[in-house]
């Protein structure tokens, strides 16, 4: 008669004779000398000025070994050199105000842009703002505070503005409402 084995039984036997055959010799070394004290590493940071490094200026971060043990991280000991910039991005704010069938109206807030918009009304509550020159859209943004206002870019030098007021109605007549278009350099 023959008797079939569970795989794992026949794999549990085949270990354990492989294990017994086996012997571990240990032999001991000797051990070596100590080795000397190694270096501090040490981090330098310090303003960065606007220019090549980072347009809007930041923080430039020194990083190198203290290979003469004095504590200060030294120009000849410098290593790898890296830019924190400041993100802070040009903007243009204004609040946008609009009256019966005219074009609307800024009242420019903040504009480190140097941007100037010419707004048209095209039907009622949809309008369109002409750009004085064109953005990277890659790195602009437009925000407003109204959520019945949904404010886009057409294109890197025309912004559209629809107003609603329902649910598929649109409004003429609003007052103050927040625009900001920031750029990230």
């Amino acid at each position: 008669m023959i008797k079939k084995f569970n795989s794992h039984f026949l794999s549990l036997i085949v270990l354990t004779i492989y294990i017994s055959g086996c012997k571990k010799e240990v032999i001991n070394g000797t051990n070596g000398s100590n080795g000397g004290n190694g270096f501090n590493s040490l981090i330098k940071t310090s303003s960065e000025l606007p220019g090549l490094n980072c347009s809007s200026g930041g923080l430039k971060v020194d990083i190198g070994l203290d290979s003469n043990r004095n504590g200060s991280l030294e120009n000849s000991e410098i290593k790898t050199t890296s830019y924190i910039c400041n993100n802070s991005p040009a903007t243009f704010s204004a609040t946008i105000s609009q009256t019966g069938i005219n074009s609307p109206v800024n009242t420019i807030i903040n504009n480190s842009l140097n941007l100037t918009i010419s707004w048209s009304r095209i039907s009622q509550g949809h309008y369109k703002g002409q750009l004085s020159h064109s953005l990277d859209l890659t790195k602009s943004i437009i925000l407003t505070n109204n959520i019945g206002v949904l404010c886009k870019f057409q294109s890197s030098t025309e912004i559209s503005l629809d107003n609603t007021c329902g649910v598929n109605a649109y409004c003429d007549d609003f007052s103050n409402l927040s625009l900001e278009i920031r750029t990230y350099l």
